[in-house]
């Protein structure tokens, strides 16, 4: 599935740049290096800088399974992963 997935990502180029830490042979250092340079720079011109952290470390703990495999199923992600699926119906 995960495989699938990736590759929908990447042939629909559904990711932005700025969504890097999810994509296959992407990290989140280069963001954090990113959010170092802006705190550095906003202290040296004594400019406030806002940011706003998410940690969506359990995001998929309250995930409804059912809803994810329905959008997976409209958006042609299919396989024996979605076969399993229309069976249970």
């Amino acid at each position: 599935l995960n495989c699938r997935l990736n590759e929908y990502i990447i042939n629909g180029n559904i990711l932005n740049a700025e969504q890097g830490g999810v994509s296959k042979d992407h990290s989140t250092i280069y963001h954090i290096f990113n959010l170092k340079m802006l705190v550095h720079l906003y202290s040296k011109k004594k400019k406030q800088l806002f940011c706003t952290l998410i940690d969506f470390r359990k995001a998929f703990d309250t995930l409804q399974h059912s809803a994810l495999s329905i959008k997976l199923l409209r958006n042609d992600i299919d396989g024996n992963f979605s076969k399993k699926i229309k069976n249970r119906r």
